[in-house]
């Protein structure tokens, strides 16, 4: 996996808690590894608008991911 490549999360995701919407996909932005563990910071998209998720501020927040939590994604 890299920067950019399209990923499919392994729950439903919903970035906030008043958000009706839940995201099972994402957009890689970065990739964090240390002694122990890898973190996969994503963009929340939606292949059905290709959009990714913007909050009531107008940013593309990212969210933290283990590895073992997405897959790689071909088909979106």
């Amino acid at each position: 996996m890299e920067i950019g490549d399209r990923v499919r999360l392994k729950q439903p995701f919903t970035p906030t808690l008043i958000s009706t919407q839940t995201y099972q996909f994402g957009i890689i932005a970065a990739i964090v590894s240390n002694n122990s563990q890898t973190e996969v910071l994503l963009y929340l998209y939606n292949p059905d608008t290709a959009t990714t998720y913007t909050d009531e501020f107008g940013e593309r927040p990212t969210y933290s991911f283990r590895l073992d939590e997405i897959e790689p994604c071909k088909d979106t």
